[in-house]
């Protein structure tokens, strides 16, 4: 099922038949090469202190600071603490926990840049956890012991979640999109999984900063952000790393798939991603109208986090269930 999202939020429209995949995917990587390794251990998540968070290259700030620099205003009933260099979005006081959410960041992001959506989810009942990529071991995927390492990391992190109420729904954005789908295919503790922007092109001009905040978002709070230079790593869109795209777009994947991809992305057109989601019995592809790469932090953030917020309510009650809300057109 293909869906669209105006920018405004203020329509949902069927969209029409999407063009062949423009990308071939290369070969699998065996299950040989998915090798187990040990999996990397965590500061606890606890309540906001001054702890420093020093464990990842760009960002070495205090969880305080870290979320202040954001530009984003925590409500004081939110519960924010570190986990795995990164940061943890707990529900308010009384709120009770419907179930988890990991983000996985894509290619030069931080945990900082995804407060604004980890205090919406929070404030739904879910618990956010958004590590840091270098401090959690899966940064990189340039070859198949990288990309095996990194899978394993990242399934640490979601058997972690397991005495958290509820169930545990992966996020990845970029090529944080790929680490979910390859998480989801190697442990059943994964009820569904989000992919934001996947990138299926091995490569892309490189941009100059400008360039890249353009194509990155449309949304002028989130351009803020991102030019803070501990949020972003810069010209980090020219390559995808082969190892790790082979892998994900060869894996198969039981759980439900949401594939939300932005209609003006510049880095990795919604055709290939839509076309791609098609062969996954388990996926539904929803593009945002006006949207470009980074779709969790665009112009229309509220009306993609409220389609993700859907399928973590059908998750909570049955993965097998069918979508709480239907179309009739």
């Amino acid at each position: 099922m293909v869906s669209a999202i105006s920018s405004d939020g203020s329509t949902v429209a069927r969209t029409p038949a999407a063009g062949a995949l423009d990308t071939a995917t290369a070969g699998a990587l065996g299950p040989a090469d998915i090798t187990a390794a040990p999996s990397v251990g965590t500061a606890a998540a606890g309540a906001l202190d001054t702890a420093a968070i020093t464990a990842a290259p760009i960002v070495a700030t205090a969880a305080t600071d870290l979320v202040a620099s954001s530009g984003a205003v925590v409500s004081p009933d939110l519960a924010v603490g570190d986990v795995a260099g990164g940061l943890r979005f707990s529900p308010p006081e009384g709120v009770a926990i419907r179930g988890t959410v990991i983000v996985v960041v894509g290619r030069g992001e931080s945990p900082a840049v995804y407060p604004r959506f980890g205090q919406r989810l929070a404030a739904d009942g879910y618990v956010v956890a958004v590590p840091d990529p270098a401090s959690a071991g899966f940064i990189d995927g340039h070859t198949a012991q990288e990309v095996a390492r990194g899978t394993e990391a990242l399934v640490a992190a979601v058997h972690r979640e397991r005495d958290t109420p509820g169930r545990v729904v992966v996020v990845g954005s970029d090529t944080g999109a790929w680490w979910a789908l390859l998480a989801a295919a190697a442990t059943s503790q994964v009820a569904g999984v989000v992919a934001v922007g996947l990138p299926l092109r091995a490569s892309h001009d490189r941009l100059d900063w400008d360039a890249e905040l353009e194509v990155r978002t449309a949304c002028p709070v989130h351009r803020a952000r991102l030019d803070d230079t501990q949020t972003l790593a810069r010209d980090a869109l020219a390559v995808v790393p082969e190892a790790l795209r082979t892998a994900g777009s060869a894996v198969t994947v039981g759980v439900p798939i949401l594939v939300l991809h932005g209609e003006q992305d510049q880095i990795s057109p919604w055709r290939d991603a839509v076309a791609l989601a098609r062969t996954w019995p388990t996926a539904r592809a929803v593009t945002v109208a006006d949207g470009r790469h980074d779709v969790l932090n665009d112009l229309a953030h509220r009306s993609v986090a409220a389609e993700i917020v859907q399928l973590l309510e059908r998750l909570r009650l049955d993965p097998a269930a069918p979508p709480i809300l239907l179309d009739h057109p």
